[in-house]
């Protein structure tokens, strides 16, 4: 008997260690799904450049995620692509905090959304888009010059008044910058 009741025990403990094992799998795929989602999410990047006034200094930011959902039907794009604000980088810690605190109210307005809808696309090439812009509460009409690579490969360009999204003019001992702000997206769209 006793022996018996060792025997079950002992294939009891590996039951549970293949039940744990084959559970801490399904977890790991699980996150794996996620993780492979969200990169696949990221679309492209998102750069500004904003001229000093007087004109002696360049503030630029880069390296801000774009993610989004979009539609190629028939030569024409329609979509909606959101810059996640907290990821934009100008190389200065300061800046990238007065950036966001200050300016651009991240915490209230974690991203910027540009919705397009049935832009006529060429094979390659330059062409035109007109969209609307969600930034900082206020949704605004823009538009600007795009360019095609590889039929894949956008790079877009637009600029913004910041006066109509409500966003302060940077100031700093004086030196300020100038009203409009240039915008590139670069995104890669299937």
């Amino acid at each position: 008997m006793k022996f018996f009741l060792f025997l079950v025990c002992i294939l009891s403990a590996d039951a549970y260690s293949y039940s744990t094992q084959a559970l801490n799998e399904y977890e790991m795929n699980k996150v794996m799904d996620k993780i492979s989602k969200a990169e696949a999410s990221k679309l492209g990047e998102a750069s500004f450049e904003a001229i000093g006034n007087p004109g002696l200094l360049t503030i630029s930011g880069e390296k801000g995620d774009v993610t989004g959902k979009y539609q190629r039907t028939d030569g024409k794009l329609s979509g909606s692509f959101d810059l996640i604000l907290n990821t934009l980088q100008t190389g200065m810690d300061l800046r990238d905090k007065h950036m966001r605190e200050k300016y651009l109210e991240t915490k209230k307005f974690p991203k910027t959304t540009l919705t397009v809808e049935n832009v006529l696309i060429p094979k390659e090439g330059y062409f035109k888009f007109a969209g609307k812009l969600l930034l900082h509460g206020k949704n605004n009409p823009v538009a600007g010059d795009c360019l095609l690579k590889d039929a894949i490969k956008f790079e877009c360009k637009f600029k913004i008044l910041l006066s109509d999204y409500a966003i302060p003019i940077p100031e700093w001992k004086g030196v300020t910058i100038a009203k409009d702000v240039s915008l590139t997206i670069a995104l890669i769209l299937k």
